[in-house]
């Protein structure tokens, strides 16, 4: 598989949002997130904090955030090639399209 479509396919599951609910499907919160950026051999991505201005800055309120990372794909080892590392916020679920 080329480059450019394992690429493809990593932003595709990057920018991906679910909702999480703990009463079913009445949920008003969603979790949200984007990849932090960071590249193997490179040092740290996009900070969670700086992330969140994106959004605030959008007057969309996030309600927590988080840093975690993509499982259940594998990424290259390679200098330059994505950590799978990324920032999840929170938001009211009718802010979801200003995201």
């Amino acid at each position: 598989m080329s480059n450019k479509v394992i690429l493809s396919l990593m932003t595709i599951l990057f920018t991906v949002s679910y909702i999480e609910s703990s009463s079913g499907p009445s949920a008003t919160t969603v979790k949200t997130f984007k990849s932090d950026s960071s590249k193997q051999c490179e040092g740290p991505g996009v900070p969670l904090s700086e992330m969140e201005l994106e959004l605030t800055d959008n007057s969309v309120e996030v309600i927590s955030s988080n840093c975690g990372y993509i499982t259940g794909v594998t990424a290259p080892a390679l200098c330059g090639a994505t950590t799978l590392g990324i920032n999840i916020y929170e938001i009211n679920i009718t802010q979801l399209d200003t995201v």
